[in-house]
Formats: structure tokens, C-alpha cells, sequence
């Protein structure tokens, strides 16, 4: 019979904050879901073989950004060639940026889950919308950045427990001291110097202050370069900066708006497949995850997952 299994992150700052709310999920879960707490890979690997074997149909993943991409990268592993359940995006976390750009109503996890079995208990039909997922190196996730953007979150998670104020700080913090060259500023747009090849294109510039990808429109708060993500599916949506500080501060508010950024400053592209051959290793972000790679990376697509809205 087909089931929910859920998935939750106790070490994640909202689940952290309040083990009760955590659990409080557990109250509309039928006889045939079950609730599995991780707090590793080697778990989340044992509970997709479990939950594989059992043939769930919805998976339901209580914790944030971080939560979600490395537990669909453990699942991706372990259900190979056949398709994921639907996901539900429960808003476990602090930012949840990726269930923002997929259109997850607000709510808490307890709210979210109650709508998804009373959804189920009535027979309706399940809305959601579907996206790919890349693959970077051997991870899976919705966003990857390096230099500035890698920058941005050691910044942010300097300041102690991560919040949305804590990521508004960094903001204003790094535009204050782009505009007087401080050290902030030289720091979050030092610029690296990489061969980047898009679809077999190599790129003309030497060197970026950074370059993003994603499958989804917003990269946190509110902003979404990520114009194209949905022009063609199993691809992603590619962004080199070549700008300077200066230059990419003055294009903050079209990212805001979701225009179309300057092309004399940013070079994009849609494409399926990546390659980043750097003269030093690479430090990079899987949706805010930090990763220190080798030198030669590889950006592609991961499987086309359907996202429940939860309405």
C-alpha cells in the first residue's frame, strides 16, 4: 500500500530550537507511514534502502536547505535508475529557499503534513510541480556557487547561529564594504582563474568573481537570477560573474526583480553540462553547503523530481 515516509534532521537549527514541534508531525501519520530521525549519511542510506524496499510513494523531508540535499543525494544513490516518490518539502529550516522557489505554501512541518494526509485521506490528487536537480561532482542539490557566493555564506555562518537577520547582515555588510573597498569586499570578490566549459563551449574569460548554477529561480532572499531555470527541462540555468564588486552590487536590484542581468557583465547560459578546470581547488556551495574540490569539477543533471505543493 503506498505510504509517507518522513524524514527529519534533528540537528537543524528549527528542529533544535524545538523537538516538540518536530515530533508534533507524528500525530497524523497513518498506520503504513513511518518517521525516521537522521543525523547522517550512513543513516539516510539505510533508511532509502528501507524506504525503496518498502515502495513509499510520498517522502517528506522535515529540515532545511541542507537536509534536503543531502538526503536526496543519499536517495539518488541508492534508487539508481528507479524514480524517487514525490517530495514534500516540509520547511524544516531556516531559509527554506528551495520551497520557496517551488511555491511550497507557508506553514509548519505539523501544518504542511496534516494537509498532506488529509489530502490523501480524501483521495485528492497531489499538485506539484517538477525540477531537475543537478549534479555536482558526486553530490546532488538545486544551487552550486563558488568564489563570491562561497564567500557570502562563510560570512554568513561567521556570525554565529544562522538566521535570516544573520544573511540580511551579510548583505548589508558586504555592499557597505564594497563601497569602501573593505576588507569584507576584497575577500568576498577575490576572483579565481578557471577554464569553464559549458555544453562543450569554453568560456572567454580567464578568471570570475563567481559562477552559479541552478535548477530553481532563487538563491535566499527573495533574489532570483535564475531567470531561465525552466526554459528546457533536464537542464540548468548558468551564470559566470567576470564583473567587479562594484559592477555586480549595481546589478542587486535587476537579480531582485528577476530581469535579465547585463551582459557585459555576466555571461549565462542554459545548459546540461558543466566542466571547471581551476588552478587551486575549488571551494564551492551545494544549497549552502560548503565543499572544498578538487581542481577539475563537473556540473550536470541529476533525475526530474516532482515537488508536492501541499495546498
Amino acid at each position: 500500500m503506498p505510504s509517507i515516509g518522513l524524514i527529519a534532521n534533528p540537528n537543524s537549527r528549527r528542529n533544535r530550537k524545538d523537538p516538540d514541534a518536530m515530533r508534533a508531525m507524528l500525530r497524523y501519520l497513518g498506520r503504513d507511514d513511518e518517521y525516521v530521525e537522521t543525523g547522517s549519511t550512513e543513516e539516510i542510506a539505510r533508511v532509502a534502502a528501507r524506504f525503496r524496499r518498502r515502495g513509499i510513494d510520498v517522502l517528506g523531508l522535515n529540515g532545511g536547505d541542507g537536509t534536503l540535499h543531502a538526503t536526496l543525494t543519499e536517495f539518488i544513490r541508492v534508487y539508481g535508475n528507479q524514480p524517487l516518490p514525490a517530495i514534500a518539502l516540509l520547511r524544516g529550516g531556516t531559509m527554506n529557499t528551495v520551497a520557496n522557489s517551488c511555491g511550497v505554501r507557508q506553514g509548519t512541518p505539523a501544518e504542511l503534513i496534516k494537509a498532506l494526509v488529509g489530502a490523501r485521506r480524501r483521495g485528492l490528487p497531489l499538485a506539484g510541480v517538477h525540477r531537475d536537480i543537478m549534479r555536482i561532482d558526486d553530490r546532488y542539490g538545486f544551487i552550486f556557487g563558488n568564489g563570491m557566493v562561497y564567500e557570502f555564506i562563510a560570512q554568513y555562518y561567521s556570525y554565529g547561529d544562522p538566521s535570516v537577520w544573520s544573511a540580511f547582515r551579510t548583505l548589508i555588510e558586504g555592499c557597505a564594504s564594497v563601497a569602501v573597498g573593505g576588507a569584507i569586499s576584497q575577500r568576498m570578490f577575490r576572483r579565481f582563474c578557471a577554464k569553464v566549459t559549458v555544453d562543450g563551449n569554453r568560456w572567454p574569460y580567464p578568471d570570475y568573481v563567481s559562477v552559479v548554477g541552478s535548477t530553481i529561480s532563487q538563491v535566499g532572499l527573495g533574489f532570483r537570477p535564475f531567470v531561465r531555470h525552466e526554459e528546457r527541462p533536464h537542464s540548468f540555468h548558468i551564470l559566470g560573474l567576470y564583473t567587479t564588486a562594484a559592477g555586480f552590487a549595481l546589478e542587486l536590484p535587476l537579480i531582485r526583480l528577476a530581469r535579465p542581468l547585463n551582459p557585459k557583465k555576466i555571461i549565462d547560459a542554459v545548459a546540461e553540462h558543466a566542466l571547471f578546470e581551476a588552478d587551486e581547488p575549488i571551494k564551492y556551495i551545494v544549497d549552502g553547503d560548503r565543499y572544498e574540490g578538487p581542481k577539475r569539477l563537473e556540473l550536470g543533471v541529476g533525475p526530474r523530481l516532482k515537488i508536492l505543493l501541499l495546498r
